[in-house]
């Protein structure tokens, strides 16, 4: 991960300290326009120099996958890190509410999300109001299934298949007519993935690498013509805290999308508009620095997927099904050997 350590260190040695924009927030170190790359045959790219949440980036994932843009899901499966989002989005929907309401503390929202028993929480004040408790409004989830009523995930996959070659590719969750409709405006704005044709003796090392005869997808797919990289602009990265979960992520769906095309992941590329560290993260940032990165993990998917990926290639199951029945465990790391976690604050903005 000597790629992403790089970055870290050259925004906080040549990097320019700016004033932040929103209120409650401390100042950055930033610079503009930085960009790596990162091959994914060489292992799976979560961090070493500190210990990765890694369920939290398969269920945040998941929860951009599955269309969800309401925090319980999250929350019931122990990633809190939108809660303060979802909360200052909240907020600002209940001064607007016609009804009578006190409004619930951070504590007090949190714990109602947890306590309900259905996926979309909602009080009676809110019945005839479209925000349900916990909403994040037209997050990634809404753009990338149903962005202006085009399922673009759907569209993706099928591109994929039909016209491998295209240069149309692409997942946008940059959406001007609905920003203000969000509780944060899209940090990973735009994802395009591009195909290259493998050769005779890359095909050929697939077949002595997994043996074609044993591994269900290529028995019953075929073998993969293609390999896929995967390309994010990012325009805000928190690179301290964020964008090791943004880089793993979408390290993580080029490998499910590949999967389901029968292609083999490529490359990822990360590309930054503003890329920046908190002044108030410069002492953990040292920290990590100062520790020696190890061996990367692999990415282990179960079968479970793939019987499913089968099972949609032959017509058995529907695109949604495929989607919505993934699970969290089916996506694990194995020979991950990780550092000490290394704490720092969470710059957010909470509106108190």
């Amino acid at each position: 991960m000597k790629e992403y350590l790089n970055l870290l260190n050259s925004i906080k040695n040549n990097g320019e300290v700016k004033e932040e924009a929103r209120s409650n927030m401390p100042a950055t170190i930033s610079t503009f326009g930085d960009q790596y790359r990162i091959k994914l045959k060489d292992g799976f790219p979560a961090l070493t120099t500190k210990k990765l949440f890694w369920k939290g980036v398969v269920v945040e994932l998941l929860w951009f996958l599955k269309g969800k843009t309401n925090i319980k899901y999250l929350v019931d499966n122990g990633a809190n890190f939108w809660n303060e989002d979802a909360y200052n989005y909240y907020s600002t929907i209940q001064e607007t509410i016609p009804y009578n309401t006190p409004k619930l503390t951070y504590e007090g929202f949190v714990n109602t999300i947890k306590e309900t028993r259905v996926d979309h929480t909602s009080y009676e004040w809110f019945d005839n109001n479209s925000y349900k408790l916990g909403d994040c409004g037209e997050q990634y989830g809404k753009l990338w299934r149903n962005y202006e009523e085009i399922d673009q995930l759907k569209e993706l996959i099928t591109g994929l298949i039909e016209r491998p070659t295209s240069r149309r590719h692409i997942i946008n969750a940059w959406n001007p007519r609905t920003l203000k409709d969000m509780a944060l405006p899209p940090c990973h704005t735009l994802s395009q993935f591009n195909t290259s044709p493998l050769t005779i003796d890359a095909r050929k090392s697939i077949i002595d690498e997994e043996g074609i005869s044993t591994h269900k997808r290529l028995d019953s797919v075929g073998l993969p013509k293609y390999r896929l990289d995967c390309k994010l602009y990012q325009r805000s990265g928190d690179v301290f805290l964020g964008v090791p979960m943004n880089l793993a992520s979408y390290s993580l769906l080029t490998h499910i999308i590949a999967e389901i095309v029968n292609m083999i992941p490529g490359d990822f590329i990360h590309t930054f508009g503003d890329a920046h560290i908190y002044l108030n993260q410069i002492g953990p940032v040292n920290t990590q620095l100062g520790r020696t990165p190890t061996k990367l993990p692999n990415l282990e998917i179960s079968e479970e997927f793939t019987s499913d990926v089968i099972k949609w290639h032959k017509g058995k199951i529907s695109f949604n099904e495929l989607i919505n029945n993934m699970k969290i465990e089916w996506f694990t790391l194995s020979e991950y050997n990780y550092q000490p976690t290394i704490k720092a604050p969470l710059s957010t903005g909470l509106i108190k």
